[in-house]
């Protein structure tokens, strides 16, 4: 049987969109078994994957640093022999651990990020406007390159997360009467995140409409904002209530989600729920466009109108004009017709 090693660490949405690549090969190949290398908190998008072995790395702890990589490479090869390395990172750290294995004369094949396209598409000026090929496209291109081409399948990518019922159940939200609605309105970059006086104009729209909300977050500034906008009976703030695993579990219930260009988007197309997704500077040609039928959901500027978007791959640069209009012109009336095109459906 050929063993893969696979590696892809980096931020969460990066990781979860290699699980449609990751699990067609597996799916099309039953003489292949991965491991498969990533950040230790994100296990739960690869449980129940047959012949599928996850290591998790502590790359804030003990594999940090250079000797932390020695110590990470030293486990990798207790795991081994390797018949293929496949990097679909291709950053300093993880070209460390794939040179080791280079030098043992294990085949590598890396990902080719297109960043000289992502360069032009985002450029201030003389823009190069056109889709780009989307990440799990090029995750897998490099199984292709490898020598076991897939071609990606429609989702959902993870059929049976974990679901807190008795959780739900005590706090009274089952059964269920009421569509459901989740809205992550957070990213790590200010240049996703719609103002927070829209966000909680459609939270209250919602609820008055007799729709139960339910915002998911993060860190504990987002917990905070977020319980201060459950004040509406419907409204319930669910940030920091479960693992990953749980919280796949909850968004797989949800009618319909709201995200920025977040984690959140690509967790809830694993999943199966349909997605509205906000975009302000970043936009869904630089690769990071939703899996399955979100596409016709995003909420956006239209470059046409507003020449400058998109300005950053990653929405981690300053708006050089200072007034994030790609994000400011985007109305709450538009964010609830793509609801409503979901939940009439």
């Amino acid at each position: 049987m050929t063993h893969l090693l696979v590696i892809r660490n980096s931020a969460m949405g990066d990781v979860a969109l290699t699980v449609p690549a990751v699990k067609a090969v597996l799916g099309a190949y039953p003489d292949i078994r991965i491991t498969m290398l990533s950040h230790g908190k994100f296990a739960p998008f690869f449980y129940g994957i047959d012949r599928l072995e996850f290591f998790g790395a502590d790359l804030s702890g003990e594999h940090k640093g250079l000797l932390g990589i020695w110590r990470l490479i030293s486990k990798l090869n207790k795991l081994g022999p390797f018949d293929k390395v496949l990097d679909l990172h291709s950053v300093i750290r993880s070209w460390m651990i794939t040179f080791h294995f280079a030098a043992k004369g294990v085949p590598v094949v890396r990902i080719d990020k297109g960043r000289r396209e992502k360069k032009a598409l985002t450029r201030r000026q003389h823009k190069i406007f056109k889709r780009l090929k989307p990440s799990y496209e090029r995750y897998a291109d490099v199984f292709a390159r490898a020598g076991f081409p897939v071609v990606i399948g429609e989702g959902p990518w993870i059929a049976d997360p974990q679901y807190p019922r008795p959780f739900m159940e005590e706090a009274g939200l089952l059964p269920k009467k009421e569509k459901w609605i989740g809205i992550a309105p957070f990213s790590r970059h200010h240049g996703k995140n719609w103002p927070e006086g829209k966000v909680q104009q459609l939270v209250m729209e919602l609820a008055a409409i007799g729709y139960r909300v339910f915002l998911f977050g993060g860190g504990e500034k987002e917990r905070f904002k977020l319980e201060q906008w459950a004040s509406h009976p419907l409204v319930r703030s669910l940030a920091g209530q479960f693992s990953l695993k749980e919280e796949l579990g909850v968004i797989q219930q949800m009618d319909v989600m709201v995200s920025m260009d977040s984690a959140n988007l690509h967790m809830a197309s694993l999943v199966g729920t349909p997605t509205v997704s906000i975009w302000g500077s970043t936009h869904s040609h630089a690769g990071f466009e939703p899996l399955g039928g979100g596409r016709s959901l995003k909420v956006e500027i239209d470059p046409a109108d507003l020449t400058c978007r998109p300005c950053s791959v990653f929405g981690n640069k300053p708006c050089f004009r200072g007034d994030y209009a790609c994000l400011q012109w985007i109305e709450v009336g538009e964010v609830k017709t793509k609801i409503h095109q979901v939940l009439d459906q």
